[in-house]
């Protein structure tokens, strides 16, 4: 099989074994790429959310194509849909997987890891890669109708007075910095399956900032904080990442995290007046990206 895009997966635990069976799937037996997007360890308390948008994010940004895993399929779809131009349908079977491509032109193929057996969830993903859209007027009509409606909702927020809007925004997601968040832990995920459990610090700051670059991501690496008080030496505390000046990075590669870690970035977020910040250990088999607070930050 031969494919024009690029094609990226993701699942949460749901659907971890059934991603990996359909990565060899397409390496060995398709012949095409597949840019697997984490998680690259099992881990029973993942969210899909966290895995599923930011795949789903650079699908539509590099114009390719994403397949969605999790238990039942409908957490991802509904995740993914949230994303602007991402257009994901749930594949239950062949006929729809066709369907799905030649009458809506989705972009996103939804698959229940519990539901579906792994020759039955082949199938699908073959029918969906290989089927194009039906340039028919009344498919461009339907889907322009669903498109005008995204543009409606973006419209509704520039008229809104600035309390509204800023009402409207809030209500919409209580994650500080959701969108940003998601792109960060997935560099991590993906930084993590790269280099492994024995890493330097440096090294994994190292391809992290590769990836910042590579996807365009405004950052500031080993930030020196102002000295605190006469006499101390400037540039001994360093900030790993402030990235698009809003989230603190922080990496270590050490056998556990310490209190005095927890407290380190905090007076960092204190420091600079900045919202959350996020400490990550490179070292950790199950790499779990903590997020810490600033309640007192006035940005």
């Amino acid at each position: 099989m031969k494919i024009n895009f690029p094609l990226y997966i993701t699942s949460d635990h749901g659907g971890y074994q059934l991603k990996k069976r359909l990565i060899r799937y397409c390496q060995n037996e398709l012949e095409i790429e597949i840019e697997d997007m984490g998680p690259f360890e099992h881990d029973p308390l993942d969210d899909f959310p966290d895995l599923i948008i930011p795949t789903a994010k650079k699908a539509v940004k590099k114009n390719g194509r994403a397949i969605l895993i999790c238990g039942s399929g409908i957490g991802a779809c509904i995740s993914a849909n949230k994303v602007k131009g991402m257009y994901a349908g749930l594949g239950y079977n062949i006929e729809v997987a066709g369907l799905m491509r030649q009458h809506n032109n989705t972009n996103g193929l939804c698959l229940a890891g519990r539901i579906l057996s792994e020759d039955h969830a082949m199938a699908i993903v073959k029918k969906w890669l290989e089927t194009d859209f039906l340039e028919d007027e009344k498919y461009k009509r339907r889907n322009e109708k669903i498109k005008n409606e995204e543009k409606g909702d973006a419209e509704l927020l520039k008229k809104c007075k600035p309390a509204e809007n800023a009402k409207l925004q809030k209500n919409n997601s209580k994650l500080i910095y959701p969108e940003l968040s998601y792109k960060i832990n997935g560099i991590i995920f993906k930084v993590k399956k790269e280099l492994g459990e024995n890493v330097n610090e440096k090294q994994a700051c190292d391809k992290v900032e590769f990836y910042f670059k590579e996807e365009e991501i405004p950052y500031i690496r080993e930030f020196i904080l102002p000295t605190s008080f006469e006499g101390e030496i400037k540039g001994r505390n360093r900030i790993d990442f402030i990235v698009d000046d809003k989230i603190i990075i922080e990496a270590k590669s050490k056998r556990f995290i310490s209190p005095e870690d927890y407290h380190q970035i905090q007076r960092y977020l204190q420091a600079i007046d900045k919202k959350l910040g996020i400490l990550v250990n490179f070292r950790d088999k199950r790499i779990i990206p903590k997020r810490i607070l600033n309640s007192n930050a006035k940005e």
